[in-house]
Parts: structure tokens; sequence; C-alpha cells
């Protein structure tokens, strides 16, 4: 931590790995200008933030960050990070990473109740076959709505589960391959 009279700097390791996470507030609140700020200074002194860097790499050999695990018949992705910062980290990248239509869209990120409703198009739906397209009702390929609904976990983790928001079937199978797509935006 490092206060001045104008603001109070905070760093910690970030969602993914090898990230720094910077915090600047100003009387409790967060400062975003601030932190602007502080992102022109460093770029122009082209300064880095190695020692950081590195004992942030030290701190997630020691936990890893980002766990997928199988939940009953079902897969989980649990993050070893606050609800706030995980769902900061995990706006930025789904805003940022799922703007295809029809494959992998951000439709609606839902702060007050912490998830996040994408449309996205499983590899089970994108590879299915001509057996399968012709002798099924629904003879397109098409996306399904689903959300990632973010909780708190025991251990100060966030817990991220996959809720299937279409008519369409989601596989356990699918509902891996979605949180593996996620976990390798936060790493």
């Amino acid at each position: 931590m490092l206060a001045t009279s104008e603001a109070t700097f905070t760093l910690q390791p970030g969602v993914r790995s090898g990230a720094t996470e910077v915090r600047c507030e100003q009387g409790g609140a967060v400062h975003a200008q601030c932190l602007d700020a502080l992102n022109d200074f460093l770029t122009a002194e082209s300064r880095t933030a190695s020692a950081s860097a590195l004992a942030t790499q030290r701190a997630q050999q020691q936990q890893e960050s980002v766990r997928l695990e199988r939940s009953d018949d079902s897969w989980q992705l649990l993050l070893a990070a606050d609800m706030e910062r995980a769902w900061a980290e995990m706006e930025y990248q789904l805003s940022r990473n799922f703007t295809q239509e029809n494959r992998e869209l951000l439709l609606e990120s839902d702060e007050a109740n912490r998830d996040f409703l994408l449309e996205y198009m499983t590899a089970s739906e994108r590879n299915r076959g001509v057996f399968s397209i012709v002798f099924s009702p629904d003879v397109r390929q098409s996306a399904q709505w689903l959300r990632l609904s973010l909780e708190q976990a025991p251990g100060g983790e966030t817990r991220v589960q996959v809720i299937n928001e279409s008519d369409k079937n989601l596989t356990a199978d699918d509902t891996r391959e979605l949180l593996d797509r996620v976990a390798a935006l936060l790493r």
C-alpha cells in the first residue's frame, strides 16, 4: 500500500496469471482518473512493474487462481478472488472477447445479480453431422442463451456456474467447454 495526500494505492495479484491489480482510492471510493494518470505516467517514463509481476507470479504458483471442477453432474469454475474482483475481470474479458454474433456474444452484464447472459454456440452444435441435422426438428445450427452466474464460495473464492436459458439441451460437456473458454480468458 502507498498512501499519498491525493490517493491511496494498493497492489495485489490479479485474477489473470501474471497480472497485478492496482487500486486507487480517494476518501474510500475508487478514483478512476487516478489510474489513468498512473498509466500515463508509467507509459511516459517507460517504467515497468517487474517486481510486482514477480510477486504475483510467486503468489499464483502457490495457489492456482482459476480451477475447473466437477460438481455432481455438471462443471463449475472456481476463481481465487473475491466477488468484486472476479466480476470486474470477467466483465472486462467477456466484453472484449465475446463479440461474435451467433458464436459467442456477451448480451448482458448484470452487476447487481452478478451474472452475464451470453449467446454461445457449443462445439456439439457447431460440429453436428449431416445425419443429426437431417433427423432433427431444428435443421439450423444456432447458439444458445447461457447465463454465467457468480456466487461467493467458501475461502474467499468465487464460483461461476452455467445456467441454460434456452430450450436446447445443455450437456455437462457443453458446460465444461464454455467454462474452459472463460477460464482461458482469465489465465
